[in-house]
């Protein structure tokens, strides 16, 4: 103890010679410096190796009273859930989350009830909370929780208040311009306070590379009523799924049926082409416009255990929406095949029906049947 009764006395001899004033600060004050230059020297003492760094404090006067004696022992069992071990030995203000210095304050701040004092040593709270390097950081942690966080976690905040604002305007489709995102942004600062805040380009342009979000042409509009036409379909669509689901028991694979229509092309031109730069039309040549722009139609039946049910049938685009004679005497009987035509390709009532009683009455046995199809 030589040693240290030797510091302790050359200490008071300089502090005595370069400080004389007489101190103002009151018994819990002097108690709580007594305790951080003791943590000081504790350091020092411990240590093995020494940097030098010129430091400024955190903040010069101290709110926080830190009471002597621990009511509660050392508890080896807690620990900091958010402690990561770093090398850096001066972590960044910002990295601490709002909620992290809540806790950190609560438990800080947390008083015996019996004896009125303190609970936790500073010790026993850099034990729970290993990322606070020093007892100075609560008084900065209390002017943030204040303040509701770091000018960091509220720019987060305004830019999270931004996104949620993008994402309910793009689903009910309203077009989204840079001048949104920037009023969004101004508008959650001016509610947080935080009035030096101005939405610059660049904030904006990291927005949207950090959120995937450019500019697109807009390649089709629609009415707010097909937007909730759609989300009308969509349930209607799911609770059909499991209005059929609860039929299949009582059905035979190969009598639950599945019929549809599909219109083809008679030819299929490129719809792109290289060409010359700058050419004001670029044009492609086909045998038919017609036969690029109109179809005939084929419906098939296929039976859940995935057999083609009946004939297919096939309705042909023909003038007036009838075949000549030449065609009928050319036309291939095949018992597999039922063909029939419209002035368009496509299928009307009556060729509905008339499928109805060709194809699928003709096929069906005594089997109980379940039909699905696309009306």
């Amino acid at each position: 103890m030589d040693g240290v009764d030797r510091i302790t006395q050359l200490f008071r001899e300089r502090t005595l010679k370069e400080l004389p004033v007489p101190s103002s600060l009151t018994q819990v004050q002097e108690e709580e410096l007594v305790d951080q230059l003791f943590n000081v020297f504790e350091s020092i003492w411990t240590s093995t190796s020494y940097n030098e760094d010129d430091e400024t404090t955190l903040d010069h006067n101290m709110s926080d009273d830190e009471i002597d004696g621990c009511e509660e022992g050392l508890d080896e069992s807690s620990h900091d859930l958010d402690y990561e071990e770093k090398d850096e030995e001066n972590p960044v203000f910002e990295s601490f989350s709002l909620s992290y210095m809540k806790r950190a304050l609560e438990y800080y701040d947390a008083i015996n009830p019996k004896t009125g004092k303190r609970s936790h040593t500073w010790k026993c709270v850099h034990n729970k909370f290993r990322r606070i390097a020093h007892q100075s950081y609560m008084a900065r942690f209390r002017e943030y929780v204040e303040k509701e966080g770091t000018k960091k976690q509220k720019v987060d905040s305004i830019e999270d208040y931004v996104y949620n604002n993008f994402e309910r305007a793009r689903d009910i489709l309203c077009p989204v311009h840079d001048m949104d995102l920037k009023r969004w942004a101004i508008r959650k600062a001016r509610m947080m306070s935080l009035h030096d805040f101005v939405a610059s380009d660049h904030w904006i342009l990291n927005f949207k590379h950090k959120h995937d979000i450019c500019s697109r042409k807009i390649i089709k509009v629609v009415t707010k009523r097909e937007v909730i036409n759609e989300t009308e379909i969509k349930k209607s669509a799911e609770q059909f799924v499991i209005e059929v689901k609860s039929l299949l028991p009582h059905y035979n694979d190969d009598f639950v049926l599945n019929t549809d229509q599909s219109g083809l092309q008679l030819e299929f031109p490129s719809t792109r082409t290289l060409s010359y730069r700058g050419e004001k039309t670029t044009l492609a040549a086909v045998r038919s416009i017609n036969a690029a722009t109109h179809s005939y139609t084929i419906q098939p039946t296929i039976s859940m255990s995935g057999k083609l049910f009946g004939p297919v049938y096939i309705c042909l685009k023909e003038a007036n929406g009838r075949m000549s004679e030449n065609i009928k005497a050319n036309l291939p009987q095949m018992k597999n095949v039922v063909v029939t035509c419209s002035a368009s390709g496509k299928l009307t009532t009556s060729l509905v029906e008339y499928w109805r009683d060709k194809c699928l009455i003709p096929s069906l046995l005594s089997q109980p049947t379940l039909l699905l199809s696309d009306s």
